[in-house]
């Protein structure tokens, strides 16, 4: 008996890359929501030989070394170790090492040297991941054949210091032309700033078309002037994008937020036109005097594109930091040089050339050698790689010889189409295929399966919950007739029960399909939308051939996602900022969509939030049905939250949505989140509290009540001071003084402090010294560090330096003063910054934790765009950044000379105000209805509330007055006066409730209502929703004229007990039962037979506690089941 194993995929796409199993040569880590973006990139690695593989950040974990053991694993495990890895996403998505390095996963072996080349997608949404795709994909397979000639230009940019780096600078970049020279290069532009070239001359030769763009000089977060105003973003170069260099300071963040650059470069450009550059070379770190580990890194980089003749990127960088390692053996410096780009990118180096590739076009379904020759202008060419590759059975790659042929073993084991890639050092790739064919046996495929869900909603779409049948159509493919076929399916992923596997199809002839018995099975209401059942189709013949396919089911039922999420915070509520804010009520509206493939009915929400300063006012919104693919906006529905004092800043607020609905055949539940952004205040706002407890105030911040008083006290002369002669007259120094008190910070106590040169101190004895400032926190720096002005500064007069430390304690006021004079920055003499450090005695100056209060004072501010300036605790993983390299905290006063700022533990002033919030409604249609408990159309219903105080001050004078706009309601007595509501407590209209009247013809169900609350200098507002009953008071129970419907819970709120009423359209199974918020059954009503009509139901609530319960009615009307829902909320 022959078998034949077929990998034919006939309902379900298998995501997983092909050949998986194996391991793979290029390894992506991506963010999750890129994985699809990225497939164009993995299938086309993987064809033309580099087998690829993408992987969730999710199944691996978001921390470093997470990632770093994954990979580790992959390269001493898999059969095919990783060469490349990719990371796709910003650091936001996918961090660095301590934020500064990639290169830590590809150190394989723990000495901090790469063995894996690491590349980085820089891509903080999915637009820009689909722009990085496509342009490596543009680059790679259609590159700009229009223009051939910017293939071989390129532009070296050098912007001179007018000192002995310049010497490096310029040797570096004409070594560089010479290599481009020797390389057959047209055109190599050497801008340089003593020429007058300027950042529109880089911009222009980009347009123009460059293969490489390379920078020497200095720099942090840009070129220096005059090419620090480049802008990728515009350019014009669509397909000529060239690869960027910058050897200098920082021109790449791996921060989880920030933007440099690096990053600017690569992300530049769009999916369809293409632009900006196809790959950045360079570093995080920032150093003094090092300009020669950059032309280390320069040289070696290039030296392997040119001399070395590797034409891809990744393993070029890593012989650019070998070069590093080679002469100076500096970790640090090695492991600062990054690359935002592709890490197999195949660079052009010359005109690529045109190939033609000849094989066979057709061959036999069969075990054989595959013969290719690979030829340009009639000569064979040697080194080209060939790979060929059919669904997942043949994956072979091989490298051309000096002919230009190459052999390839290969079995392909199903019909279809082979294909052929051929790549290679500048030549253009060509992609091709050829038809494997069998032709002496029957050979049978699934060709189209059809679903028949009798049992079920007839939508030809398995549902959770449904009986199904599934017809098989056989097609045979060989050229032998197939006699006496009959097929067995078995599943070990099925959530249900086959009822019937086996299918008979008689005799199959050539190009001939035939349908055969079909499969019946249940599936589990429980399954979810997606859930694939894996199944093998094993077919037998009379002749004894066996084919076993894959036959894959694939469930599709209602899956709701979260699309937007809206704050609605208009005045008086809010400020209309969309953001949430202390003391802030609005309307919030979540729009959803069904992104399964199931319809759902009866779908609602509700929102909950565990933050203590969020109220969640109206909790519930009922959006109804949403078809496949539906979107419900949630205008006419929406929540209501406010929030008090405590709520932080610059954080979000974490809400948890419970989505409920009815498939028909299932029961929907979901529980989804979403974060609301918190506002982040203004400049006259506070930062903090870290985690430690510690703010910081400046002197704009008068309102906290502890804003520091900008209060100069000279030391220098002719004031008290005591110069530090080591900082004053040494660049990159630090020396460790005695305090005459001991200090807290962090909670650590000591009298010892180091003061360095570099324009910072911190707590005990340190050796670190220098000026590469970063952001906080940050573990480079010493731990417990405190940064008034952290920057590469230099008071050396005799090394081109400025300046002069002096400190002094102040035994009058208790307080400790280190004063920074005039010291210059590094290579600029003349720019020069004053500024003071203050240590209050902690013994004088008490706070909540013991810990100091620290205080900076800036007399002169030359430049800020380059300095840190903050404090961080002993773990360095936690502090208060108040300003990086111009980036100033969003609460933070622009530093400028005669500012002053503090840090403390001590709290802010605390406002002392109500917060008034909506705790209940409860509705009467009793003196204008026909008193039901029903609110219907016509009646005229008075409404009572409960507003509770839960602020810090008590609410005099309070006065409610309700309105609405929705047309379906007018308000006739629209004003209540609650009086006083002390803190804690709660007030209620219930003497004199408001009047409103419902519309007589309603235009929907709900009927929106405000309600502006005014008390003695105190303002807010909030929102309830009276539903509007479609019943119009009938009390005969009878058999005609109803709809299947649970009506309404009379009254809600409920007190003790509650009726309520549903009607069924025709005789049936009912379970009518009550469920806590968790989805808990409480209490079962009834549970049997009804005939039709209209009933009412008592129910008791005694000993539950009090809080939202869920009323189903889950009616069973012949073969079809459905579920109605209604909330009622039990205050007892």
């Amino acid at each position: 008996m022959k078998i034949r194993y077929l990998f034919i995929l006939s309902i379900f796409f298998i995501s997983e890359g092909l050949w998986a199993e194996q391991g793979a040569k290029y390894l992506i880590i991506a963010n999750d929501s890129y994985l699809p973006i990225l497939q164009p990139l993995v299938q086309w690695k993987t064809k033309k030989g580099i087998l690829a593989r993408v992987v969730p950040v999710s199944q691996i974990g978001n921390q470093p070394q997470q990632i770093q053991a994954y990979i580790r694993n992959a390269y001493n495990n898999w059969p095919i170790k990783p060469e490349y890895v990719l990371l796709a996403g910003s650091p936001a998505q996918i961090p660095a090492y301590n934020s500064t390095t990639d290169c830590y996963y590809g150190d394989m072996e723990g000495d901090y040297k790469m063995e894996i080349s690491v590349g980085r997608f820089f891509a903080t949404n999915a637009r820009e991941c689909s722009t990085l795709v496509a342009k490596t994909l543009a680059y790679e397979r259609q590159t700009a054949m229009l223009d051939t000639t910017w293939f071989i230009k390129a532009t070296t940019c050098v912007r001179e210091d007018n000192g002995p780096d310049d010497t490096l600078y310029w040797g570096d970049s004409r070594w560089f032309h010479q290599l481009c020279q020797s390389s057959g290069y047209i055109q190599i532009d050497s801008l340089s700033s003593n020429r007058g070239n300027n950042s529109a001359d880089v911009s222009s030769a980009a347009n123009a078309g460059r293969g490489f763009i390379t920078y020497r000089g200095q720099g942090v977060g840009t070129w220096w002037s005059p090419f620090n105003t480049i802008d990728p973003f515009s350019w014009i170069n669509c397909e000529k994008m060239p690869v960027v260099v910058g050897a200098t300071c920082a021109t790449i963040t791996l921060e989880s937020s920030g933007s440099m650059y690096g990053d600017k470069f690569v992300r530049a450009g769009n999916p369809l036109t293409f632009g900006g550059a196809i790959a950045y070379f360079g570093t995080t770190g920032i150093v003094s005097h090092g300009a020669h580990f950059r032309s280390a890194c320069y040289r070696g980089f290039f030296n392997a594109i040119f001399q070395e003749k590797q034409n891809r990127i990744g393993p070029a960088t890593l012989r650019g930091r070998y070069w590093i390692d080679s002469l100076y053996h500096n970790q640090t410096r090695y492991q600062e040089w990054n690359l935002l780009g592709d890490p197999e990118l195949c660079l052009w180096t010359a005109i690529p050339k045109r190939i033609e590739v000849f094989y066979d076009s057709v061959i036999q379904m069969a075990p054989q050698i595959l013969s290719v020759a690979v030829t340009a202008n009639g000569h064979g060419v040697a080194n080209a790689s060939v790979c060929v590759s059919m669904d997942s059975s043949v994956y072979a790659v091989g490298t051309t010889d000096s002919s230009g042929y190459v052999y390839l073993n290969i079995n392909p084991r199903n019909i279809g189409r082979l294909d052929v890639v051929v790549t290679g050092n500048n030549l253009i790739p060509f992609e091709g295929s050829c038809r494997v064919v069998a032709t002496s046996t029957p050979y049978l495929i699934i060709s189209a399966t059809t679903i028949d869900d009798f049992m079920g909603n007839n939508d030809g779409i398995i549902n959770p919950g449904e009986m199904v049948r599934v017809y098989i159509n056989l097609r045979n493919v060989g050229g032998v007739t197939a006699t006496g076929v009959n097929g067995i399916w078995h599943s070990i992923t099925l959530r249900g029960r086959v009822l019937d596997s086996i299918a008979y199809f008689g005799t199959i002839e050539p190009e001939s399909v035939r349908i055969g018995d079909p499969l019946e099975l249940i599936v589990d209401s429980l399954n979810r939308d997606s859930t694939v059942i894996s199944g093998i189709f094993t077919l037998n013949d009379a002749a004894g051939e066996r084919w076993d396919l894959p036959l894959n089911l694939v469930i599709r039922a209602g899956k709701i996602i979260i699309d937007t999420v809206f704050f609605v915070d208009s005045p008086p509520g809010g400020n209309a900022n969309g953001q949430l804010g202390k003391l802030e009520s609005g309307r919030l509206r979540l729009a959803i969509r069904n992104r399964g493939g199931g319809g759902l009915t009866g779908v609602f929400c509700k929102v909950t939030c565990d933050d203590s300063n969020v109220i969640v006012i109206d909790s519930l919104a009922y959006y109804g049905v949403i078809g496949v693919g539906e979107s419900k906006s949630g205008n006419r529905d929406q929540f209501a939250i406010s929030a008090g004092l405590g709520l932080s800043r610059h954080n979000s607020v974490l809400f948890l949505v419970q989505i409920y609905g009815d498939g028909g055949s299932y029961y929907y539940n979901e529980t989804l989140s979403f974060n609301l952004n918190v506002e982040t205040g203004t400049v006259n706002d506070p930062i903090g509290p870290d985690g430690y407890g510690y703010w910081c105030y400046d002197d704009t911040d008068t309102a906290s009540g502890i804003a520091p008083v900008y209060e100069w006290f000279e030391l220098a002369p002719p004031g008290p001071g005591e110069i530090i002669p080591a900082v004053s007259d040494s660049d990159a120094v630090t020396r460790s003084l005695r305090l005459p008190f001991v200090f807290k910070y962090y909670g650590v106590s000591d009298t010892l402090i180091s003061i360095c040169s570099n324009g910072f101190i911190a707590l005990g004895n340190t050796s670190y010294r220098f000026g590469n400032n970063r952001p906080i926190p940050d573990t480079v720096g010493p731990p417990l560090m405190i940064c008034p002005f952290w920057d590469d500064l230099n008071p050396d007069e005799n090394s081109n330096g400025y300046g002069t430390a002096y400190h002094y304690y102040d035994s009058s006021r208790h307080r400790y003063l280190i004063e920074f004079k005039d010291f210059a920055h590094y290579n600029q003499p003349n720019i020069r910054e004053t500024f003071q450090l203050i240590l209050n005695d902690p013994y004088y100056y008490p706070t909540p934790t013991g810990d100091g209060d620290l205080i900076f004072l800036y007399q002169r501010v030359a430049l800020n765009s380059s300095c840190t300036v903050g404090i961080k605790d002993s773990t360095e993983t936690l502090g208060i950044q108040y300003l990086f390299n111009n980036n100033h905290h969003p609460n933070a006063a622009y530093l400028q000379a005669a500012r002053a700022i503090k840090f403390t533990t001590n709290l802010p002033r605390q406002i002392q105000t109500p917060w008034l919030v909506l705790n209940g409604v409860f509705v009467s249609d009793t003196m204008g209805g026909n008193g039901n408990g029903l609110y219907e159309s016509g009646e005229t219903l008075q409404i009572s509330l409960i507003l509770q105080n839960r602020g810090r001050a008590p609410a005099v004078h309070t006065v409610a007055i309700l309105s609405t706009n929705d047309g379906d309601a007018v308000v006739y007595d629209s004003i209540a006066n609650f009086g006083l509501i002390n803190p804690g407590e709660a007030g209620n209209n219930l003497s004199e409730p408001f009047v409103i009247c419902l519309a007589q013809l309603p235009a929907d169900t709900i009927a929106n209502f405000q309600i502006l609350i005014t008390a003695d200098s105190y303002t807010t507002v909030s929102f309830f929703s009276v539903g509007i009953s479609g019943m119009t008071g009938i009390k005969q129970l009878t058999n005609t004229g109803y709809l299947t419907n649970l009506e309404r819970i009379i009254p809600n709120p409920v007190v003790n007990s509650v009726v309520i009423r549903y009607s069924l359209a025709q005789t049936c199974v009912i379970d009518l039962a009550l469920f806590d918020v968790s989805g808990r059954r409480v209490r079962t009503i009834f549970n049997g037979y009804q005939m039709a009509g209209l009933y009412e139901s008592s129910l008791s609530l005694f000993k539950l506690p009090r809080g939202i319960y869920f009323c189903r009615l889950e009616v069973k009307e012949q073969e079809n089941k459905k579920w109605f829902v209604q909330k009622l909320l039990y205050v007892r």
